[in-house]
């Protein structure tokens, strides 16, 4: 039986976002929706984790249709981090930070992340298609 997750959610009034502390927060929230809506793979692909340490955290969702890599960054200040990916040559694209991508050789991938942000991205080939 599936089992609700909805006190990890509080109630945010986006009519009262002016107030907020990070009156940003909405936006980004709709940002992560859309991408949440966009790539049912989000919901449903396998969980691999990726990446853990006490600041960053990856993790990729796979199924044979693709592969997303989602990573954050819980610093005040940039990170790099390494991931040891299940697929060879190609690009991780950011569709969270559009104009960013990283590449893929052998498996491995280097990925720069912004203070306190992360990146949504999907796997595709060198050729330009995707996996």
């Amino acid at each position: 039986m599936p089992q609700s997750d909805a006190v990890l959610r509080p109630f945010l009034a986006f009519d009262q976002a002016a107030s907020y502390p990070q009156q940003h927060l909405p936006a980004v929230i709709a940002r992560l929706a859309r991408l949440h809506s966009q790539l049912p793979i989000l919901r449903s692909g396998d969980y691999q984790q990726l990446h853990v340490s006490s600041s960053q955290f990856a993790f990729l969702r796979g199924e044979p249709a693709g592969q997303v890599v989602t990573a954050v960054n819980m610093l005040p200040e940039p990170a790099l981090i390494d991931l040891l990916l299940p697929f060879e040559d190609g690009f991780l694209v950011d569709l969270l930070n559009p104009g960013w991508k990283f590449p893929v050789q052998g498996g491995r991938a280097r990925v720069a992340l912004d203070p306190a942000w992360g990146r949504v991205m999907v796997f595709e080939i060198t050729s330009g298609g995707s996996l």
